[in-house]
């Protein structure tokens, strides 16, 4: 066919200027001009139609085997099925090759293998991580279904847990490794052993029972109030034990020191030796204190050790508890350092400084007040017989009295008057009272007629009953114009016309006005006329003779 421009169009199967060739070389249709599919064998196609004259060549489809196998096959016929090439690629249609590699979890030349256990991947050309248990990761993305092995992490548990961290999926933290140290990340174990105040095997157990320290091995010291001390350090966080001190308070007290802390001081120990614990003194008390702790001091009346020592005669009652003497001095009547000796015989009261006075036939006076055992001297009195006697008095203790001296002044030793005695008492000393119806300065007086023969006063020599019948006193006054007597001495006889008992009776009616008896009244010459009786009272005046008083 000719063209327009002169150029000729050959029929299928022609080439050439001419149109007088048949296509050659793997060439087809018209001018030759399409090229042969893939002809098994190289065999060349039809040079008019173009079809294989046998199968295509594998991997190419029938009828012009131009077109390769589709929808994921190759070879002959493409009967063959692609493996599993990368991001979803067709194989060689051909070779069934993936020519860019596998998709993941699938190796081999096809891609039709799964991986092997332990790798993964495009080409399972990455090994898998530590999956736990030793299952195998998913042979795609490599990921673990049960987690990662103990000591490593991430998608793929191909990481090592990070310090300070171990065991599955590096979910546990290492636990008190010594110096700082990590952890072993599959164990947990410390490779330098556990940090002091940790024990186990992975440094996971804070030390108990009392314990501390590297390996729990150090026991806690004597901590107060029974708390455990720090399981680190081994301090005790409330202080000491009473009788321990330290920073671990496992220093028993020393150096006189007990309690808690030792803070406390022995208090007034032998030795300064005391029970860490209570204070108790282990040796005994110093001198002057007493009791479990020596915390005691000697009660006022003991001193010195074991406030056995008794304190003597101090002035204020107290001494000095540790060596007994008397900061005040000794009480009267006593001496020495410790107040304990009585004065030297003669003296006595305080500082020994008075001498005995006037004891009773020379005794010793008493060494605290100067009394005498036995009294005083005669002449002299008070306690300690150093004062004389006052005036009216005498003798021993000067306890008797001079009352019947004139001025009752006596000799203070022996009691004889001075001045003699008093009206009514005779004798050295006026003791006695004048007798044999005396009386008066000297006993030098008799006494009168007193009735019934009584004696009168032996001071006054009056008589206490009154006169004998007839008598009266030389000066006794009458308030009714009676002659005045004094009936007190008795010495007078009643005057005429009077009688009786201190004279107080008048005479009667006596004959002649003759008086009557003095004593008994009776009219010894008879009665006037008109009286009779013995006192011739009866009757009245009559002229006459007189009357016989019988």
């Amino acid at each position: 066919m000719r063209q327009g421009s002169g150029n000729c169009t050959c029929k299928a199967g022609w080439g050439g200027h001419l149109c007088n060739v048949n296509c050659t070389g793997g060439y087809y249709g018209p001018n030759c001009s399409m090229e042969c599919g893939h002809c098994e064998q190289g065999v060349h196609c039809d040079m008019v139609t173009g079809l294989c004259p046998g199968p295509c060549s594998s991997g190419y489809l029938p009828p012009f085997c131009k077109a390769a196998c589709q929808n994921m096959t190759y070879g002959e016929g493409c009967s063959g099925k692609c493996g599993h090439c990368a991001n979803g690629a067709t194989c060689d249609p051909v070779s069934g090759q993936c020519l860019s590699g596998c998709q993941g979890g699938w190796h081999g030349p096809y891609c039709a293998m799964q991986c092997p256990d332990g790798f993964y991947g495009n080409n399972c050309s990455l090994e898998c991580g530590h999956c736990a248990h030793d299952v195998a990761c998913d042979a795609v993305n490599g990921s673990c279904p049960k987690g990662c092995s103990d000591g490593y992490h991430g998608s793929n548990c191909s990481q090592e847990c990070s310090p300070g961290s171990y065991g599955l999926d590096c979910a546990e933290n290492c636990h008190h490794c010594k110096s700082g140290a990590h952890c072993n990340v599959f164990t947990g174990i410390c490779p330098a052993r556990c940090k002091a105040g940790y024990r186990g095997y992975i440094c996971q157990i804070e030390c108990t029972n009392g314990t501390y320290g590297e390996e729990c091995a150090h026991f806690c010291g004597h901590c107060a109030d029974g708390v455990s001390c720090d399981h680190v350090t081994g301090a005790c966080p409330a202080g000491c034990l009473a009788g321990f001190k330290g920073s671990l308070c496992q220093t028993a007290c020393t150096n006189g020191t007990f309690g808690a802390n030792c803070s406390e001081q022995c208090p007034n120990c032998l030795d300064r030796s005391c029970d860490g614990v209570s204070g108790h003194c282990l040796e005994g008390c110093m001198p002057g204190f007493m009791g479990p702790g020596c915390d005691k001091a000697c009660d006022d009346t003991h001193f010195g050790p074991h406030c056995s020592g008794t304190c003597g005669h101090c002035l204020n009652g107290t001494c000095d508890h540790v060596t007994g003497s008397c900061s005040l001095g000794c009480a009267p009547g006593y001496n020495g350092s410790h107040c304990n000796f009585p004065c030297p015989a003669g003296t006595f009261g305080l500082h020994c400084s008075e001498p005995c006075a006037h004891c009773h036939l020379g005794d010793i006076c008493s060494s605290v007040d100067g009394g005498c055992p036995s009294g005083c001297a005669e002449g002299y009195y008070m306690a300690a017989c150093n004062h004389t006697c006052q005036s009216g008095y005498f003798g021993r203790n000067c306890r008797h009295h001079c009352r019947n001296c004139l001025g009752e002044n006596c000799n203070r030793t022996d009691g004889v008057c001075l001045l003699g005695c008093k009206p009514g008492y005779q004798g050295n000393m006026c003791e006695t009272p004048c007798g044999n119806h005396t009386y008066g300065t000297g006993c030098n007086a008799s006494c009168g007629h007193c009735n019934n023969n009584e004696a009168c006063g032996f001071v006054s020599g009056e008589c206490a009953g009154g006169c004998e019948e007839g008598w009266n006193g030389t000066l006794c006054q009458d308030s009714k114009s009676k002659v005045t007597i004094d009936a007190t001495l008795c010495q007078d006889k009643c005057p005429d016309g009077w009688y009786g008992r201190d004279c107080v009776s008048s005479c009667g009616h006596c004959w002649n006005a003759n008086v009557c008896d003095f004593k008994t009244g009776e009219c010894l010459a008879g009665c006037d006329a008109g009286f009779n009786g013995t006192r011739c009272h009866d009757g009245k005046p009559t002229t006459g003779s007189r009357f016989s008083a019988s």
